[in-house]
């Protein structure tokens, strides 16, 4: 079964939530199953319905590691493009997270690539190109393949003069980062007054951005820009918390399921900005 949807300008659809191109413009991911449009590429993209649906197909592989050991996967389509929604990004390095026996993928000239995650699993894609920060994008992957992921990564310039800004260098050897934002339900723009948590505490943060995106070490909470960002992080999984905790939250991009209340769990891996992306209301 395909699904072709022409949306408003700036905008994707995705598994039943629609993604502003603002998500985009702090450096998101957005996962979509439709035609986008609007100020950066137009991408077409087609769900596979499983072996349950007429006529369809899963999309999974396996591939054997150094060890021997098969590991289930599945097809993964997407594009990167710079922050902002831009021309496509040529030559990024797509790899999975944790996973060195599995095959990286390079985009080509339109910013397309393929990659091989394991299935039915919680885990995460790093993106590398010359002229941008990295960027870790958390997944949780079922038997199904996933098609028509568009995900942002920021200029290498723009990166480095918030973390210096706000006093913390960019890149920070044996350290991570995570940027994470916060949008209001329609999606149309950051959602001012949210404050951020991680759990185990640790880092530079958070550093929130002022309206212009610059950070500001007066601010307290998100302004309309909607994002925050933390540096100098320990390696590891962590948590990441909205408050107050009136505000009910879901995860837009990236993270992994987490028992608590507006709240997802992540990796940060050395060298790479993980992002993350909640619809707020």
């Amino acid at each position: 079964m395909s699904e072709r949807t022409t949306l408003r300008p700036g905008w994707a659809r995705g598994r039943g939530v629609l993604a502003s191109a603002a998500a985009l413009a702090a450096g998101g991911a957005v996962a979509c199953s439709s035609q986008v449009e609007g100020d950066g590429p137009t991408t077409t993209t087609t769900t596979t319905t499983g072996a349950g649906g007429a006529g369809g197909s899963t999309s999974s592989t396996t591939t054997t590691g150094s060890g021997g050991t098969p590991t289930p996967t599945i097809v993964f389509e997407g594009t990167a493009v710079p922050q902002g929604i831009g021309p496509a990004i040529v030559g990024a390095e797509i790899c999975i997270y944790d996973h060195p026996e599995l095959p990286c993928d390079t985009t080509d000239s339109q910013g397309q690539f393929t990659v091989f995650p394991p299935a039915n699993a919680e885990t995460a894609l790093t993106l590398a190109a010359n002229g941008f920060g990295g960027v870790l994008v958390a997944l949780v992957t079922s038997d199904q393949p996933m098609y028509g992921w568009v995900i942002g990564m920021p200029p290498l310039a723009r990166i480095t003069s918030f973390y210096e800004t706000a006093g913390t260098p960019y890149p920070d050897p044996g350290k991570g980062f995570v940027q994470i934002y916060a949008m209001t339900g329609n999606g149309q723009q950051g959602l001012a007054g949210v404050s951020m948590t991680l759990a185990p505490a640790g880092g530079v943060g958070p550093l929130y951005a002022d309206a212009a995106g610059d950070p500001d070490g007066t601010l307290q909470a998100t302004t309309t820009a909607g994002f925050a960002r933390y540096g100098a992080l320990p390696l590891g999984t962590l948590e990441v918390g909205l408050l107050p905790d009136t505000l009910a939250c879901q995860p837009n991009f990236g993270g992994w399921v987490s028992p608590n209340l507006n709240a997802v769990r992540a990796p940060v891996a050395e060298g790479f900005e993980t992002h993350l992306g909640f619809y707020c209301q």
